[in-house]
């Protein structure tokens, strides 16, 4: 009995689906496995003068910008891909209890700009002001 042309073809369109498709998998496969073992590699970290030439043209308002995220980011431990001006340290940051005010003191301290009243401290919710209100300072 003959095998009718049509059944060639879809035969002939078989074979070479599975000769593209088995080697696509064990590539995949492979690539995987490499993946559980190692891991996804971690992002590099973003440079806080990077993160500031990001968000800043002025080169004084960057110098303060990035030398505050450095601050930031040690009393609240938060990379600085996920920080913008407008992140805000109470709802965004979610800072309870004494982290404002340990931050407020660690600004006093690393920026020499002296006591910060009652009233500026109030004012000062996201890292856009914060950074505004130093360059005034200063």
């Amino acid at each position: 009995m003959a095998i009718s042309s049509l059944w060639v073809g879809w035969l002939v369109a078989a074979v070479a689906v599975v000769a593209v498709a088995v080697p696509l998998w064990f590539q995949a496969r492979k690539h995987w496995r490499m993946r559980a073992l190692f891991g996804h590699p971690e992002p590099r970290p973003m440079p806080p003068q990077e993160w500031a030439a990001r968000y800043y043209a002025d080169p004084r308002m960057r110098e303060i910008a990035a030398q505050f995220v450095v601050l930031l980011g040690e009393q609240v431990d938060v990379p600085l891909n996920q920080l913008t001006p407008r992140t805000r340290f109470l709802e965004d940051l979610e800072m309870v209890d004494l982290e404002p005010l340990e931050l407020l003191l660690a600004i006093e301290q690393e920026f020499g700009s002296g006591r910060i009243s009652e009233a500026a401290a109030a004012r000062l919710q996201a890292i856009d002001d914060v950074v505004r209100y130093l360059a005034q300072v200063r």
